[in-house]
């Protein structure tokens, strides 16, 4: 299925869910992450059931610090 991943397309198999894109991406266990999936942010609890769809924009912001 294709999915927009802050804002470039990507593929995903059927029936994934937001975990395992995030596993992916290498992101999954990093803090100060935050996700929202159609502009509706997803608590980390439940990234592991989150399923995704086709055509579903996916925000993924990571909190960086400076000095």
């Amino acid at each position: 299925m294709k999915l927009s991943v802050n804002g470039e397309d990507r593929e995903f198999p059927d029936g994934g869910r937001l975990g395992c894109l995030l596993d992916e991406l290498a992101l999954s266990s990093r803090k100060g992450v935050a996700v929202a999936v159609n502009q509706s942010v997803v608590p980390t609890r439940e990234w592991g059931e989150r399923e995704l769809s086709e055509g579903d924009a996916v925000l993924v912001i990571q909190a960086t610090q400076g000095g």
